[in-house]
């Protein structure tokens, strides 16, 4: 595989198109977003999905705790011509209040980042136990605030660069609990190249195997119903 600095490569100055693992770019494609509707983008930083969303014609409201991320996401989507559709907020997700319906969010949680180790294999030794143990925490009142701000009918994609069903089946598990969201199963379709990653559930998890040489994710769809 070809290595050397990105910024280098023929186009990328000219905005004609940004890095994004091939796995981490199924979560926005299942929005299936219109021109025209909102979506909110949670832990948007560094932006490949917040991008991805904005070319949809979607106008995006790409929230991070960390105002010197955001400054990472703002230069992309200035170098891709594509700033004028999203609105960076530096705040915490759960915060935010709305002053639109909100179509869909997207919600990339932070999470332990093990389905990363074959690009960041250091991960495996920077992560504390209570670290992981508290994230499942992070993940549901981060997925929770999310069903709270999306109208009825609306869709809430949960994500996580973790082979751990612990940030990810479980935690969908517990929202469904509550009565508030319906799974709405991920089709075959939808995921070209990446059938075999379906679960049973209609979740996608994929784990390695395949054609493509990728990261971890585990990605469902949520509907709200009430």
């Amino acid at each position: 595989m070809p290595t050397g600095n990105v910024r280098a490569l023929p186009d990328y100055a000219e905005g004609s198109w940004w890095v994004q693992d091939v796995s981490a770019s199924l979560p926005g494609r299942l929005l299936a977003l219109s021109p025209g509707q909102t979506v909110l983008d949670f832990c948007a930083a560094p932006g490949g999905k917040t991008m991805q969303l904005a070319d949809t014609g979607a106008h995006v409201i790409a929230i991070d705790r960390s105002a010197k991320r955001l400054e990472r996401v703002q230069e992309n989507l200035d170098r891709t011509r594509l700033a004028s559709r999203v609105t960076c907020l530096a705040m915490d997700a759960e915060k935010y209040i709305a002053d639109r319906p909100i179509d869909a969010v997207l919600v990339d949680a932070p999470c332990s980042a093990f389905g990363t180790l074959r690009r960041h294999p250091e991960g495996a030794w920077i992560k504390h136990a209570e670290d992981i143990a508290n994230y499942p925490k992070m993940q549901t009142r981060l997925l929770n605030a999310a069903l709270a701000k999306v109208k009825p009918g609306g869709t809430v994609i949960y994500c996580v660069c973790s082979p751990l069903p612990s940030e990810g089946r479980h935690v969908i598990e517990t929202a469904l609990k509550s009565g508030n969201c319906r799974r709405d199963p991920v089709k075959p379709f939808e995921i070209s190249g990446f059938e075999h990653a379906l679960t049973q559930e209609g979740d996608v998890w994929t784990l390695p195997g395949g054609p493509f040489a990728h990261d971890i994710f585990f990605t469902a769809r949520l509907i709200k119903t009430a």
